[in-house]
């Protein structure tokens, strides 16, 4: 999973939008499911990945900072 998540960092470090992140997640864990059809994660590894899309789109809905 935090190969996933470096992932995810990376897409929101190129400025992807919200929905460009969760499409591109959506096409990498289908890759990944290909590649280790047998490849479970925690529950706890799940959350993660939610926690961090959920940051993602409260950052993407937030009026910005200093600005």
């Amino acid at each position: 999973m935090k190969k996933t998540l470096d992932h995810v960092k990376d897409l929101v470090k190129r400025g992807k939008s919200f929905d460009g992140i969760v499409c591109n997640l959506s096409g990498w864990m289908d890759k990944e499911a290909m590649e280790n059809p047998d490849k479970t994660y925690t529950a706890h590894e799940v959350a993660e990945l939610f926690y961090l899309l959920f940051e993602i789109k409260l950052e993407s809905i937030s009026p910005k900072r200093n600005a």
